[in-house]
């Protein structure tokens, strides 16, 4: 038979992931419910636990501290109250009405966080006493750990990120896996987890066999020199180009490249001259998107390591030879294909390989993959791969959708690209026009403006929930009065510009009134929203949490004088928590907020 087409398996089968995938998501939301109970019940919870321990002494014999837990929710309408109980499910187990019910739990319920308790239908709601409430809050905030859960306590990840591929810019392509894997990896080391960061470079491949021959033709040593990411990022492009009018050129790469793996001296040199300029450009954006790895291991360092891959699934029985090429059938996906009859590897092999040797050297209870929702099945082959190996992390693909320009998805192929660099600059240009027009006087007006555009192109990312596309939009990005990381700063900002006007008296009691039990609910939830983040894996349920805080604020501060009102110590003190949770919840977001803009 001709050369091995790895589309031939992707037709093999048509069976589709829906059931795996459900199953998979339905144990794991087991999983995570679990994990929540767990969490709740050992007290991390603020409210809710106190209430569910006072609801458990009407309830108790009948059902547990955990099953309350699960049924006590907080009402979509806060005119139903700050907690609700609906008893619907309990009129099995008493043979009443869910009225009844709720009408004869409320007589015996007591609690002294709660003011009154009103039943409507089967819902008992709860109104908490603001004041006994605003105490309990407050004592919690104000505590050393609040901000730090146990919630993922002894469990280890390895983070796989980044991963922008050598002799290429770093395009907006690969932004989101940049800061939605360092967001992640800060989320979960929040809640208690161990995380061992690493950037999977692509710096291996046929690509470079294509580079090779584009340079060999058509390269200019000087202009490499002067210019090396875009030059050879040019070369690439013109390849694609000049092989759509000549196809032989294809046959050419793939030879370049095989002579690569058989160690070609005249190749290596020039593969490894493209990694180290590529590796020199990207450290330069790391360094100013504050991004760091624990280690940085390509698809070449597993170069070494493939043959031993291939020698463990044949030992297990699992390699076939099929089609003039090696693979591993699997279930309701296309066969894994190893190796092909030339000898060289794919990419699922170095994947193999990495997944082994993180196994050995890390041991962690899962590696996570935070790459682009268009290689879910490549995950979804790997994942099986890991079983069938009896290995013991979970494999688990953390997909995300694209980001856009003009509504159409970039292709470095074809020269389509943004290069984060000059995203940054221009950003960096708009973030210091603003400055001048709002405060001409501020000091440090250039750090203050590169940490404000940086922020701005996380945020803009990570507030979108990370299977949605977006559209990449300056204008939209640096708005006031929008979803914005410069709303939230500028909301700081405000706190602090009031701070400054008056000094804390410590030894002062705190008081509280009706305008800031708002405020104070909505930061009572912020551990909660750490757990809920890390559970979904979703920085978009922070950048929610943080952009409702700043509303309230806002709104609270619209409505209520501070400096010389009455009551001037217990509402800077509340400021001054609040602006340490936008601060801490952006740091969990790899942002740092400007205390003056």
């Amino acid at each position: 038979m001709g050369e091995v087409d790895e589309t031939h398996y992707v037709h093999l089968v048509a069976t589709p992931l829906s059931m795996r995938v459900y199953l998979e998501w339905y144990r794991e939301q087991l999983t995570s419910i679990w994990r929540w109970v767990i969490f709740i019940f050992r007290g991390n919870h603020m409210l809710k636990n106190r209430i569910a321990e006072d609801l458990h002494k009407v309830l108790e014999g009948h059902l547990s501290m955990e099953e309350v837990i699960k049924i006590l929710e907080i009402p979509s309408n806060e005119e139903y109250g700050d907690l609700s109980f609906p008893t619907f499910t309990l009129a099995p187990l008493f043979r009443k009405s869910p009225k009844l019910i709720a009408e004869d739990i409320s007589m015996k319920f007591q609690s002294e966080l709660v003011s009154s308790v009103e039943v409507i239908n089967g819902y008992i709601n709860f109104y908490i006493d603001k004041n006994m409430g605003s105490t309990f809050i407050m004592d919690t905030v104000l505590g050393e750990k609040f901000g730090d859960t146990s919630y993922l306590e002894g469990q280890s990840y390895v983070m796989d990120f980044s991963s922008p591929n050598i002799a290429k810019p770093f395009s907006m392509g690969h932004l989101r896996a940049t800061i939605l894997g360092d967001s992640l990896s800060r989320l979960l080391k929040k809640n208690g987890a161990a995380v061992i960061g690493i950037n999977h470079m692509g710096d291996w491949g046929t690509q470079f066999g294509k580079l090779i021959v584009a340079y060999s033709k058509w390269g200019d040593a000087q202009k490499v020199e002067a210019n090396p990411i875009q030059e050879l990022f040019a070369l690439y492009t013109r390849f694609h180009k000049e092989a759509d009018k000549n196809p032989s050129l294809n046959q050419e790469a793939r030879d370049a490249f095989s002579k690569l793996e058989r160690g070609d001296r005249e190749y290596l040199d020039l593969w490894e001259w493209f990694r180290t300029v590529s590796l020199e450009a990207f450290q330069k954006l790391y360094d100013q998107l504050d991004i760091s790895f624990d280690y940085i291991q390509g698809e070449s360092f597993y170069n070494d390591k493939l043959e031993a891959a291939s020698i463990l699934l044949e030992k297990q029985n699992l390699l076939e030879y099929d089609d003039e090429a090696y693979i591993v059938r699997l279930e309701h996906v296309p066969p894994a294909l190893i190796k092909k009859k030339d000898g060289a590897s794919l990419y699922i092999t170095r994947d193999i390989a990495a997944m082994l040797y993180r196994t050995d050297i890390f041991y962690p209870d899962k590696i996570l993959y935070v790459v682009g929702q268009e290689q879910s099945v490549h995950f979804e082959q790997l994942s099986q791969l890991g079983e069938l190996l009896d290995l013991k992390p979970e494999i688990r693909h953390i997909p995300f959708g694209l980001i856009l320009k003009d509504g159409k998805k970039m292709s470095t192929r074809k020269g389509e690209v943004i290069l984060l660099e000059e995203i940054i600059e221009d950003v960096k240009k708009e973030a210091m026009f603003v400055i001048d027009e709002k405060n001409p006087e501020l000091q440090d007006k250039e750090v203050v403006a590169e940490k404000i555009a940086v922020s701005a192109i996380k945020f803009h990312d990570l507030k979108n929930d990370r299977m949605n596309s977006y559209d990449f939009n300056i204008e939209d990005m640096l708005k006031f009065d929008g979803e914005t990381a410069v709303y939230v700063m500028y909301t700081n900002s405000r706190i602090h510009s009031i701070l400054r006007k008056s000094e804390l008296d410590s030894e002062a009691a705190m008081t509280f009134d009706d305008a800031m039990w708002p405020l104070l609910k909505h930061m009572a939830r912020y551990e909660d929203v750490l757990v809920e983040a890390a559970d979904r894996y979703a920085p978009s349920v922070i950048c929610r949490y943080t952009l409702q805080l700043c509303r309230l604020f806002n709104a609270y501060y619209g409505k209520e004088r501070i400096i010389g009102s009455g009551n001037e110590h217990s509402k800077l003190i509340l400021l001054e928590q609040i602006s340490k949770i936008i601060k801490d919840a952006m740091s969990v977001l790899g942002m740092e907020v400007v205390d003056e803009m």
